[in-house]
Order: C-alpha cells, then sequence, then structure tokens
C-alpha cells in the first residue's frame, strides 16, 4: 500500500517540496526486500524465558496472549486451541 502511495504523489508534489525531499530510501517505510522485512518484523523472545536449548524457563504472560487462542476445561484433562489452528489434547 506504501507502495501505491509514494507512485500515486510521485509526480504531484509543489516543486519546493520536491526539492527538499530526503532521497528515496529516507522517505519511504515500504520494506524493499526479504531482508529488510524479516528484520523489521522479528520477533525477539524476552529474555529468562527460554534457556539456551530453546526449552521454557519461565512463565510469560505476552507469549500466550500471542500463541494461544483459547483453553477449553473437560472432565477428562483439557484442551489447548493455538491462533494457528492446532489443537492439542491433554487427558488426566
Amino acid at each position: 500500500m506504501l507502495e501505491l502511495v509514494d507512485e500515486m504523489v510521485k509526480n504531484s508534489l509543489p516543486e519546493w517540496m520536491a526539492r527538499e525531499a530526503q532521497p528515496e530510501e529516507e522517505q519511504t517505510g515500504a520494506c524493499r526486500d526479504y531482508d529488510d522485512f524479516f528484520n523489521r518484523t522479528k520477533y525477539t523472545v524476552p529474555e529468562g524465558v527460554l534457556d539456551e536449548n530453546g526449552r521454557m524457563e519461565s512463565f510469560n504472560n505476552d507469549l500466550v496472549i500471542r500463541y494461544l487462542d483459547k483453553m477449553i476445561v473437560k472432565d477428562d484433562g483439557y484442551e489447548v486451541v493455538f491462533k494457528a489452528g492446532v489443537k492439542v489434547q491433554v487427558e488426566v
């Protein structure tokens, strides 16, 4: 969408605004390649949540909100539904 807006207003700026414009790379907020996109959107897990092997060491409410959709408690266990659509049933 940002690229479309850039193209729409490229030649319609008043002359005084066009002269003071910064180089193209600094003007836009759009990602230009995959590496730039992934660097901007990369999620960093808070410190102390995961150990060096990637196993969870402590509870973090933000991670729960980020990944879990809902939990359903049943008579014989519970079901965890992730936002990705995966369901895990645990019998107790």
